[in-house]
């Protein structure tokens, strides 16, 4: 249920531009433009509210339209050997064609559509069947159909398909938008249950097969959000602005700077620019508690917490507590006016939260280990494929990046003078030949690259 965009999406609910302004205290205001049917909407998006495995809730406060506000909340509870899924979706109008679009039944179709794509979802999640027909249908017309046949073919001829461009070809077909703006080659990874490298490798070729572009990101170290949005390295800046968090932030080749894919346009175009939901649980995985309090307001929360690293910080600009959670009870997570600290630990399976501050605050928890879930630049430049398929990604002359650690190995091949001159020319050759082909499986299996092979 976390992932508000794609069932905002399954639900009819619009297609929305968002401007970011930031206030004079620091936070960003989020202003949403879109249409719900004729009528043209302005609304106010504030952060969801969530707790993970137990609940979230979001509100949109209109400012123009045919509604006041819109409420979304789900709370999850045990019951027996699973649990009790409570959804709530409150919708109030603002005028008379407000109150005509929910008398003649336009929220409870919504409702309904929610209903269904829930079901749906959980009948698969649960049984691991077949994708309902709801969820998958077809995005492509039957020519793109035909096209993406011939690159299966084209990707699984070459070293790098792996038996996997059909699925990602089906992915590409039947995928929501939201899937599609920004294809992680990790998550598909754990999606298949298939090697990391292999999936990146497949998708370094499906760039140049035409089926994906690729594009680089400088990823935002608070919200994880990209910047950029880039289709090289050269054009890559150095530092870019968050407007979400209002922070400014540097490139870092180990730390922020992703690469991730997209259908070529030719095959499926996708506007990335449109929005279907503003900083969803779906979009920052790595967060598992965030709260919105007033000025004084406190707050104690059901969740476990596992053993683990993690960050207590606000959406909004601030400081930033790291936290070795040994188990037992959680720190408290307090924020004042410009800075963040832990208080005493709060009772085994509680979060506390308090917002010392004189204005509204939305306080989180996010686990430290969510960049293990991007394809950083550190990680795909030292591949053998991306050094086969991407020769023309290079930094621009004398701009350089920080990488945070490298392995270099140096081979030797002693006598190799004397080798020619006991077997001959072609014996020799043919054995060093062999030396590197060697050399260059196991480099590739363990994610390094061959960068030169040189004689004296």
């Amino acid at each position: 249920m976390i992932d508000s965009p794609r069932s905002n999406e399954a639900i009819g609910f619009p297609r929305h531009e968002v401007t970011q302004t930031p206030r004079p205290d620091g936070s960003v205001e989020r202003i949403a433009r879109g249409k719900f049917g004729p009528f043209q909407s302005e609304w106010e998006e504030f952060p969801w509210e969530w707790v993970e495995q137990h609940k979230m809730r979001n509100i949109r406060r209109f400012r123009k339209g045919i509604f006041d506000n819109i409420t979304a909340l789900f709370e999850l509870t045990p019951e027996g050997d699973g649990c009790h899924l409570h959804a709530e979706l409150s919708i109030e109008s603002s005028n008379l064609f407000g109150t005509l679009f929910l008398r003649l039944g336009g929220g409870a179709k919504l409702a309904h559509k929610l209903e269904t794509f829930i079901a749906a979802n959980a009948s698969y999640m649960l049984d691991n069947g077949p994708l309902p027909a709801a969820l998958a249908g077809d995005k492509v017309s039957a020519a793109v159909r035909s096209r993406l046949t011939l690159l299966i073919s084209e990707i699984e001829g070459g070293p790098y398909g792996h038996n996997l461009a059909r699925l990602l070809a089906e992915f590409i077909a039947t995928g929501s938008d939201v899937d599609m703006s920004r294809i992680r080659p990790l998550e598909l990874a754990r999606l298949w249950d298939a090697e990391p490298r292999k999936v990146i490798e497949l998708c370094l070729e499906a760039v140049r097969v035409g089926l994906l572009g690729m594009r680089w990101d400088l990823i935002c170290p608070r919200c994880r959000g990209g910047e950029g949005a880039l289709p090289d390295l050269q054009s890559l800046p150095e530092g870019v602005h968050c407007p979400s968090c209002n922070i400014d932030y540097q490139r870092d080749f180990s730390a922020n700077v992703e690469l991730s894919f997209h259908p070529a346009p030719a095959i499926r175009p996708i506007n990335s620019d449109e929005n279907f939901c503003l900083m969803s649980p779906a979009h920052t995985p790595h967060v598992m508690l965030q709260k919105i309090l007033e000025p004084g307001e406190s707050a104690e929360l059901d969740i476990d917490i596992a053993p683990g690293a993690y960050d207590m910080r606000t959406l909004e600009p601030g400081g930033m507590v790291e936290v070795d959670y040994d188990g037992g009870g959680f720190p408290e997570v307090i924020a004042g006016d410009d800075d963040m600290r832990a208080g005493e630990n709060a009772a085994p399976g509680k979060a506390t939260l308090r917002n010392e501050s004189k204005k509204r605050l939305t306080l989180l928890i996010e686990r430290r280990d969510w960049l293990d879930n991007i394809v950083t630049a550190d990680k795909v430049t030292t591949l053998q494929a991306f050094r086969d398929l991407c020769g023309n990604q290079v930094l621009r002359a004398g701009d350089d990046a920080a990488i945070e650690h490298i392995t270099l190995m140096f081979s030797d091949l002693r006598g190799s003078t004397a080798l020619y001159n006991r077997i001959g020319d072609g014996p020799a050759y043919h054995l060093v030949r062999e030396h590197f082909a060697f050399l260059a499986d196991e480099v590739r299996e363990h994610n390094g690259a061959i960068v030169k092979t040189i004689g004296n």
